[in-house]
């Protein structure tokens, strides 16, 4: 619906995986492909609560990784960056993010 030319934002969404290899406290993904992403583009990025083969559900819910865009290149996509605060973290971990421009 639009009413007085305001739109909804069109959203954009995937899953990509951090890896923190044998441990440590930061991780980095960078999501291309994403053609749509523009200087002024917002992104939500939250930890997928689903096992992998690195962790059991419960590791999600007991240590949680903090997970942020940090930064957009327009035309191409973004980075994803997560952080353990208080131990290292180690293995593969899941990220939902949604591109909204």
């Amino acid at each position: 619906l639009s009413t007085n030319g305001w739109s909804p934002p069109v959203g954009i969404s995937g899953t990509a995986t951090l890896d923190f290899g044998s441990g440590n406290k930061t991780a980095e993904v960078v999501v291309t492909g994403l053609p749509e992403t523009v200087a002024t583009s917002r992104v939500m990025a939250t930890m997928r609560i689903q096992a992998t083969a690195s962790h059991p559900v419960d590791d999600l819910l007991v240590d949680p990784i903090r997970v942020h865009a940090k930064s957009l290149v327009a035309g191409v996509g973004l980075t994803v960056y997560g952080e353990m605060d208080n131990a290292e973290a180690n293995g593969l971990y899941l990220v939902d993010w949604l591109l909204l421009n």
